[in-house]
């Protein structure tokens, strides 16, 4: 059994804690489980994964995620999964913090495409 406590590990990237990642924290070899965690006002750059599925699940907020033009608010206890090579972003649109889980399979750090770097 492999145990990683969020308070373990540093922020990667701009919103994420990656809990299980292969070969680093854990012997997985496909998932990366991470916390999102998004300030007031922050908007993730709109990006894609071209063989990566995600999967994200609200813990508290009500973050808006953009999926191809669509865009959703979602509330706590909601599920969201972004297939492959569709571009996304998350946004926190409202006046409190937002945590979100974060699921990828297959990982590959380097399976992230910028689409646009504006918020």
């Amino acid at each position: 059994m492999e145990l990683v406590h969020e308070s373990e590990v540093e922020k990667g990237g701009r919103v994420s804690k990656w809990l299980i990642v292969p070969k680093v924290r854990t012997s997985s070899k496909t998932i990366e489980l991470g916390v999102a965690t998004l300030k007031p006002g922050q908007v993730e750059v709109l990006h894609k994964h071209v063989k990566t599925e995600e999967a994200f699940y609200v813990i508290s907020g009500t973050p808006s995620f953009q999926v191809d033009d669509e865009v959703k608010q979602l509330k706590e206890g909601t599920a969201l999964y972004v297939p492959p090579n569709t571009p996304h972003r998350i946004a926190n649109h409202s006046d409190k913090e937002c945590k979100i889980i974060v699921v990828k399979t297959p990982s590959n750090p380097e399976d992230k495409i910028i689409l646009s770097d504006k918020s």
